[in-house]
């Protein structure tokens, strides 16, 4: 007699196997569905509304590259580096460094407090006393937040915008890359306002992937009458300013310095040329 009752229960049997191993692996991790992809204009705007509603940050700026001219109230100087501490709405405590631009070996560090558009300095060319002067005239801290000027401008202003996924930076932040050309007065305010750019330059952004707070920018800049050129080359090597900001929202406290009553910048300074080290530091 033969057992033909017999296919039928196995094809049964089959496709019950078959069912239930797939629907073991779907469990398990089957093959993941493609997200959507990020776009990198709805990154920059949230990232620049964010910024808006801080009540407080750090940001250090760092120039590598060709030298940068920079004009101060004792001559022009070479821009090396500057740490700022910002408080919302209007103030701001930065330290910047340069270098003298006769031979370009000597760092002097100037401290700078700005309650709006009222500045103070101090360094070693005021004998460490705080001024009550302009040191980048105009500059106002709150142009950083403000709705159209700081990272508001700086993050709209940016076109060809293209995402280049995430990457890790050295501090272990996790952040999504953007790369685009940006309107160069629109990345002014971003620098404390002691630079001044123009034209399109390209720029990197990192935004944080958690809290979407912009965390790094890196601007390449290839032309500026303020890049020196040495006299045995043609073609002018690039600027690259890299921001970073951090520690937003931190608990920051600042106080605006106490000025010596009846001293001048004129007083301050009358022994002191920055532009003249030899003379400078008597040797």
């Amino acid at each position: 007699m033969r057992r033909t009752w017999l296919l039928p229960v196995l094809a049964v049997i089959l496709i019950v196997l078959i069912a239930g191993i797939g629907l073991l692996l779907d469990r398990l991790g089957g093959p993941a569905e493609e997200s959507a992809p990020l776009d990198p204009l709805a990154l920059a705007a949230t990232a620049a509304e964010n910024m808006r509603n801080v009540d407080s940050f750090r940001l250090i700026v760092v120039q590598e590259g060709a030298d940068y001219r920079i004009s101060t109230v004792q001559g022009d100087v070479y821009f090396d580096r500057a740490e700022a501490d910002y408080v919302a709405p209007d103030l701001m405590e930065a330290t910047i460094r340069v270098r003298e631009a006769l031979i370009g070996r000597i760092t002097i560090e100037i401290d700078v407090f700005s309650e709006g558009e009222n500045q103070w300095y101090s360094a070693l060319f005021t004998g460490g006393l705080w001024l009550n002067e302009p040191f980048a005239p105009g500059f106002n801290p709150e142009a950083l937040i403000a709705e159209e000027m700081g990272f508001q401008a700086a993050l709209a202003s940016l076109i060809d915008l293209e995402y280049r996924g995430e990457v890790t930076l050295e501090s272990g932040a996790r952040v999504h890359h953007l790369h685009a050309l940006a309107d160069g007065e629109a990345l002014n305010a971003l620098v404390v306002g002691l630079l001044e750019m123009s034209g399109l330059v390209p720029v990197d952004v990192y935004i944080d992937t958690t809290t979407q707070f912009p965390v790094r920018f890196v601007i390449t800049q290839e032309e500026s009458p303020a890049i020196v050129v040495p006299d045995d080359t043609t073609t002018p090597e690039p600027v690259v300013w890299t921001l970073d900001i951090y520690d937003i929202n931190a608990d920051i406290a600042l106080a605006v310095p106490e000025v010596t009553p009846g001293v001048s910048a004129l007083e301050a300074t009358e022994e002191f040329d920055i532009t003249n080290p030899a003379e400078a530091f008597g040797s």
